[in-house]
């Protein structure tokens, strides 16, 4: 595979089939993502700098040769190209490994800064995951059609490097071989994917995108039903149950197209791990600016946000707000109760001593609001493999609480409703055992004709529920903007 030719080339890279063909483009990774048409399930993770691959890379993914769900304890596995599949009930993590571990393949010493150099796994882990992790009454109003597990197997897909202006159109022929296949005729398959993907690239065609009438926004939970749940939870806390916890509540819209929604989000509030994915009857558009966590080369990290003021409307009122962030005892306990528990489920899985924390409380400005930000990191024992990585942070401490098993059973009681796929994770997890995945918010989620987004805040002994309330409607306004100009 080769990044370095500004003219097109193709290159079989070795006997068991690294097919790539890289050209010049003067386009953005979105209207990249349109032109290749990359089938009904399909992805696009655009890079920028602090976020998916440090701002190097885009993925523009789709065209898998299998997908994987699970859904309350039932695990699927579809091969597509030979329309089977495999049926296993139990661990969904362990199950997932199993099929992942199937086309391990190390990375060359020339990839090594490459992602996905040798195919992986892209898609979301649902935050209802945990009723299959962990001993946690399900909330009252559950949906039963949402997987907790969504994952596309690719060995297709296409890097667009921001910094030369080219992209890097790669089929992976290992998988398939893996899989039972004939080489010559994975190979052959290959060189026609790529072919047309290049046919694709050169209709510049302008997309008719439809935008629609501006979607009518209604919230699920009135201010005074959202306060009392604050209230409730700080009873909790008065009692000693739990330190924290994050309480959300949901806002529905009539339709609007999810990449409209997208394109509109990534302008209104550009986020470091912007995520679309069109899985059939589901489709996200995320702006999310967290990482749950991120692993390579033996080396993990964690990015918690915790603490949030709203913009100014000026540089001045930024200021006073960013002060006042620092300033407040609330903000700057609830973020060190919150950098604490990640450095204990990073202990879980990293060499003794080895945990640090390399950056507390920075500030990161969104369009709308101010966050504090911190970076948790260590070195990984030996046998940390993704998805023990996975299943020792998973979900995010931030928008769960302290302690975590116990906010997740408040969560359930006061919530009353499945979160589905906010504050899950959005990411990949590649063949050669690296890890990226974000935490799922400022999210737009459409499962089947529902559109709708989730808002929350992080509820500690003293806060006020009236401000608790209006810091969620501060982070609704990204979204809200997003499908309503």
């Amino acid at each position: 595979m080769t990044f370095a030719d500004p003219h097109t080339t193709t290159h079989l890279r070795n006997k068991i089939g690294s097919l790539s063909v890289t050209v010049n483009v003067d386009t953005s990774p979105v209207e990249l993502f349109k032109r290749l048409r990359l089938g009904p399930f399909s992805m696009l993770l655009e890079g920028s700098p602090g976020g998916w691959f440090d701002g190097r890379f885009s993925l523009l993914a789709g065209a898998p040769f299998a997908i994987f769900q699970s859904k309350n304890g039932s695990n699927r596995f579809d091969h597509l190209s030979q329309n089977r599949t495999f049926f296993h009930v139990g661990d969904p993590l362990a199950n997932l490994e199993k099929w992942i571990s199937r086309f391990y393949s190390p990375v060359p010493p020339e990839e090594a800064d490459i992602p996905l150099s040798q195919g992986g796994v892209a898609g979301f882990f649902s935050y209802d995951l945990v009723h299959q992790m962990e001993k946690i009454p399900p909330p009252l109003r559950q949906d039963p059609s949402l997987p907790d597990i969504f994952l596309m197997f690719l060995n297709q897909f296409a890097l667009y490097d921001h910094a030369k202006q080219q992209l890097t159109m790669i089929y992976h022929s290992f998988p398939e071989i893996q899989m039972g296949e004939a080489p010559q005729e994975v190979e052959r398959r290959g060189r026609r994917r790529l072919e047309e993907l290049q046919r694709y690239l050169e209709d510049t065609t302008p997309s008719n995108d439809p935008d629609g009438p501006p979607c009518k926004i209604q919230g699920d939970l009135s201010a005074e039903t959202y306060m009392q749940m604050v209230r409730r939870a700080k009873e909790y806390i008065a009692a000693g149950d739990i330190f924290q916890a994050n309480l959300s509540h949901r806002f529905s819209a009539s339709y609007a197209p999810p990449f409209g929604i997208y394109e509109r989000l990534r302008q209104i509030n550009p986020s470091p791990f912007s995520a679309y994915l069109k899985l059939g009857e589901i489709e996200i558009s995320s702006g999310s600016p967290e990482r749950l966590v991120r692993a390579r080369g033996g080396r993990v990290e964690t990015w918690p946000i915790a603490g949030t003021k709203p913009r100014g409307k000026n540089h001045a009122e930024d200021e006073q707000m960013i002060y006042a962030l620092y300033e407040s005892k609330k903000e700057r306990a609830e973020h060190l109760m919150l950098v604490d528990l990640e450095r204990n489920d990073l202990g879980r899985i990293c060499r003794y001593g080895s945990v640090r924390v390399s950056a507390l409380m920075d500030i990161e400005k969104y369009s709308h609001v101010i966050h504090l930000v911190s970076r948790i990191e260590g070195m990984l024992i030996q046998k940390a493999g993704p998805l023990h990585i996975l299943s020792a942070l998973f979900p995010g401490g931030t928008i769960t609480g302290v302690p975590k098993i116990r906010c997740m059973e408040i969560i359930s009681e006061l919530e009353k409703r499945a979160r589905g796929i906010y504050t899950g994770s959005i990411g990949y997890i590649g063949f050669d055992g690296e890890i990226d995945l974000n935490i799922a918010i400022r999210t737009w989620v459409r499962h089947g004709k529902e559109l709708s987004f989730q808002v929350g805040a992080g509820i500690v002994a003293d806060s006020d529920p009236e401000s608790e309330y209006q810091e969620t409607l501060q982070k609704a306004a990204a979204l809200i903007k997003a499908v309503q100009t």
